[in-house]
């Protein structure tokens, strides 16, 4: 997909979506079904968006010595 020309993040999520509308029309090979006939199926199997974000990483604090070695405090 080719750069687009936005002029704010507005104007980007509403051409990203008018594409994504769009291809719910199309018929991916060796399918009979069109992508929004096969989302329609699968939609009732989809898990919600969690409340809240899940932690993508876990903190610790480490000591070093002189040669780098580290240990948990």
């Amino acid at each position: 997909m080719p750069v687009p020309l936005i002029a704010d993040l507005n104007e980007l999520n509403k051409q990203l979506k008018a594409h994504c509308e769009s291809y719910l029309e199309h018929t991916q090979a060796r399918q009979s079904q069109t992508v929004g006939e096969r989302l329609h199926i699968e939609q009732p199997a989809l898990l919600a968006i969690p409340e809240y974000q899940p932690e993508c990483c876990r903190i610790i604090s480490l000591k070093a010595d002189r040669v780098l070695n580290l240990d948990p405090l």
